[in-house]
């Protein structure tokens, strides 16, 4: 069993499907793989972020600013526990282990 777990891990990370790109899958700035509606997501949260910093603004002095932000925070990274195995698996949730018909 341990040999077979090793097995998959060294297995390379299956290509999404190119027909599901921009639906189910992109590809970030930095290469990786995520799904387009949680890297919008964490894409905008840190705008926002980015946007209070050179306003000055000190984000946890103001509590709404705060509030807001956390909870951007927290849908992307709700967003990408619910998303990232579609794009990761580009839409299968078929497990690539060796010991699975």
């Amino acid at each position: 069993m341990n040999r077979a777990c090793e097995d998959a891990l060294n297995e390379p990370s299956p290509e999404p499907d190119p027909a599901r790109e921009g639906i189910d899958w992109m590809r970030t700035k930095e290469g990786d793989i995520a799904h387009p509606l949680q890297h919008r997501c964490t894409e905008s949260m840190m705008k926002f972020w980015n946007r209070a910093d050179e306003l000055g603004m000190e984000k946890m002095a103001d509590d709404d600013l705060d509030q807001f932000i956390s909870e951007f925070q927290t849908t992307g990274a709700k967003l990408a526990g619910a998303l990232d195995g579609i794009a990761e698996a580009a839409g299968s949730w078929t497990p690539r282990l060796p010991w699975l018909p």
